[in-house]
């Protein structure tokens, strides 16, 4: 199954969310040390949105120029 453009879009606005909401002890309360030091890891490399959205057209738009070739 292929997901559409706004689809990888919002997965990964709300990964991102999600990351930093366990990051956050009043909005998780509960979520163990460990849970939160991977979260924390996670998101110091996690990729901003828009940076993997424009790798991704600079892609698309350099196949269809070899294709034009």
């Amino acid at each position: 199954m292929m997901s559409t453009f706004e689809e990888e879009k919002y997965a990964i606005q709300r990964t991102h969310r999600f990351l930093f909401d366990l990051l956050d002890p009043q909005v998780t309360p509960k979520v163990p040390k460990y849970i939160r030091d991977r979260a924390r890891q996670t998101v110091k490399h996690y990729p901003l949105s828009l940076d993997m959205f424009v790798e991704r057209w600079y892609n698309e738009m350099s196949k269809e120029i070899q294709n034009e070739s």
